[in-house]
């Protein structure tokens, strides 16, 4: 399903560039966000209101303080293409935190398209916004997190 024609481009809030590189960005309050160095425990999206919220922890880091989660909320949301191709459920067991390696962020962009595109190590999602706010809170939003080996 190719993006809708005509949609305005997206609007930002919360970040210190009015289009922000969103796998590595400073919000407006100053706090320098590097994804990778994140992982995803959840993506929910509600149809009726059409609003998809990413959140994404940080556990454990050299370069961001920590622990933080990261919630982005995207208005007007459309879900274009999900798709799920799942590891071996044995090389994620063999590493000691399976549910951390699945959340793995590998990247999230705002394509020239007007798509944004989140890409997990199991999931990729693809979805239309008109609108993302960026909001930062101390702690994380999963009870205990396991931290990551790597």
């Amino acid at each position: 399903m190719p993006a809708t024609k005509g949609r305005p481009p997206a609007t930002f809030s919360g970040f210190a560039e009015p289009v922000p590189y969103l796998y590595e960005f400073r919000t407006s309050e100053g706090e320098r966000i590097y994804l990778h160095e994140m992982d995803c425990p959840s993506i929910h999206f509600n149809p009726m209101s059409r609003r998809l919220v990413l959140a994404f922890e940080c556990i454990a880091s050299e370069t961001m303080h920590y622990p933080l989660t990261l919630s982005l909320t995207f208005e007007e949301a459309q879900i274009v293409e999900w798709s799920d191709d799942a590891s071996d459920p044995s090389t994620l067991t063999a590493s000691g935190a399976p549910e951390r390696i699945r959340g793995q962020v590998s990247d999230l962009s705002y394509n020239e398209n007007g798509t944004f595109s989140l890409e997990l190590l199991d999931d990729s999602v693809t979805f239309e916004a008109a609108s993302v706010m960026c909001q930062i809170l101390p702690g994380t939003s999963s009870p205990d997190p396991v931290p990551s080996t790597g």
